[in-house]
C-alpha cells in the first residue's frame, strides 16, 4: 500500500504538533488534504478544509498564522487537518489537553458526532478519565506503557481499576446516565 493509500485511511494528530513559523491556519488544513489533491488544492479541497474549520468553531482564525495561534488554537487548527483528510481511522494522541473546558467539550462532541455519522473509527489517549467515560465507547486504561485493563463499556468502570492505574482510591457514581470518578 502507498503513503497516499495509507493516509487516506488513518489521520494522526501527535500532543505537541510542530509549529511551522510561515503558514496560515487554513494551509495547515489544507495539509490534510494532500491524499486527495493533485499538484494544487481544488475546490473541494478548500470546500472540506472550510467545513471543518466552521465545524470546530475557528474558521475565523484561517488566514492568520500559525505562530499567532494559541496552543489550544493551533491545537484545534491540526484536528480541523486531521478531519480534512476525510481518513477511516483518526488517532489522537491528547487531543484536548491545550484546550479549555468549552472546547474540550466542544472537540469531543464534534469527534463523536462524526465518528457515528462517517463510521470512523476514533483511538485517542486522554488523562481525564471523567472525559474518558462519557465521551468513549470502549476503554483501554495503560500503566508502564502496558494495557491492564479493556473495558467494552465505560459502565463497567470501577474504583478498583482506579486504584491500581492511578493509585489513588476514588468512588465511581452516576451522573446523568454515565459513571463519573470522584475522588
Amino acid at each position: 500500500m502507498s503513503h497516499r493509500e495509507w493516509a487516506k485511511l488513518i489521520a494522526y494528530v501527535p500532543q505537541m504538533p510542530e509549529r511551522p513559523y510561515v503558514i496560515k491556519a487554513l494551509d495547515v488544513v489544507l495539509l490534510g488534504r494532500l491524499p486527495h489533491m493533485g499538484l494544487r488544492p481544488g475546490r473541494r479541497d478548500y470546500e472540506v478544509a472550510y467545513e471543518v474549520l466552521e465545524e470546530l468553531g475557528i474558521l475565523h482564525l484561517s488566514n492568520r498564522y500559525v505562530h499567532e495561534l494559541s496552543g489550544g488554537q493551533y491545537q484545534l487548527a491540526q484536528i480541523a487537518r486531521a478531519l480534512a483528510q476525510e481518513p477511516r481511522v483518526l488517532l489522537f494522541d491528547e487531543p484536548v489537553t491545550n484546550l479549555d473546558l468549552k472546547h474540550q467539550v466542544l472537540v469531543l462532541e464534534t469527534l463523536r458526532k462524526i465518528a457515528r455519522e462517517r463510521g470512523i473509527s476514533i483511538l485517542m489517549s486522554l488523562h481525564d478519565v471523567n472525559l474518558a467515560l462519557k465521551y468513549s465507547d470502549r476503554l483501554a486504561f495503560m500503566k508502564d506503557g502496558k494495557v491492564v485493563a479493556y473495558s467494552l463499556s465505560p459502565s463497567t468502570l470501577g474504583p478498583s481499576i482506579i486504584k491500581e492505574i492511578y493509585g489513588v482510591d476514588t468512588k465511581v457514581v452516576w451522573v446523568d446516565g454515565g459513571p463519573r470518578v470522584i475522588i
